[in-house]
């Protein structure tokens, strides 16, 4: 026989809803959707700075997994599993410069498999680049600014060489933002989405202290070494255990 183990909040996918949310923050609404669901969700929000309060918010035939993670998206947040011996607590975050090390293991050697090696290392590590998107432009439809359409451009940071911008152009729900800071602030969300696969590393390893949601920094890497402590210090966001 086989056993698959999935955290709480897999249960949500089990709900199908539609219901409507007015004048209210994306936390407020994903604290509701969790009530529903007893002792079982146990969460944390660690946020910066206020979220917006939305004059409207629309769950319809979707699961409450499949809300969730599309308010998360929408408002730039983001999670992970924070576990113990007790139970596994839900982190959601609306930034990443403050997340932790790894607490059982903050620098991680580079060293080949085929050498041996007594402690957990990284054997094998790939750098990724690919060509992204170089501006984002937006608009919307607010009732109360019929003749404004809240137009808010802004261009990647990101550096390509001199390679055209490649514009991804939106028209947005109505309301999705009411002021042109709103605005930019959407912007500059799915801008980081789209600068993010950029530039990316996978690797494997013998690491067994090794969970998305903390950094870690690499050491004695040939190409890293000869950077800044920013150029080696790297944040895990997907990790696959196997073992026999």
């Amino acid at each position: 026989y086989s056993a698959t183990l999935s955290p709480w909040l897999w249960m949500l996918s089990r709900r199908v809803d539609s219901r409507i949310f007015q004048e209210q923050t994306i936390e407020a609404v994903i604290r509701t959707v969790f009530a529903a669901y007893g002792a079982l969700p146990d969460f944390e929000f660690q946020l910066s700075q206020p979220l917006k309060t939305h004059s409207y918010i629309t769950q319809y035939r979707e699961s409450d997994l499949t809300f969730v993670l599309r308010l998360l998206e929408h408002e730039g947040l983001f999670f992970y599993f924070d576990h113990n011996q007790e139970k596994h607590t839900l982190i959601i975050l609306d930034h990443s410069r403050d997340l932790s090390p790894l607490p059982q293991q903050p620098s991680i050697r580079y060293h080949s498999a085929s050498v041996t090696e007594t402690a957990d290392s990284i054997t094998e590590w790939r750098s990724h680049r690919r060509l992204q998107s170089g501006r984002m432009s937006i608009q919307t439809f607010d009732y109360k600014q019929p003749r404004n359409q809240l137009p808010v451009g802004m261009p990647s940071l990101n550096e390509q060489g001199n390679v055209d911008a490649y514009e991804v152009y939106d028209v947005l729900d109505h309301y999705s933002h009411g002021t042109f800071k709103d605005g930019e602030r959407l912007v500059r969300q799915r801008l980081e989405a789209i600068e993010v696969q950029g530039k990316t590393f996978t690797g494997n390893s013998t690491c067994r202290a090794m969970y998305p949601g903390h950094t870690f920094e690499l050491t004695q890497h040939f190409d890293h070494d000869r950077g800044s402590a920013e150029d080696r210090s790297f944040l895990l966001i997907t990790v696959k255990h196997e073992g026999s």
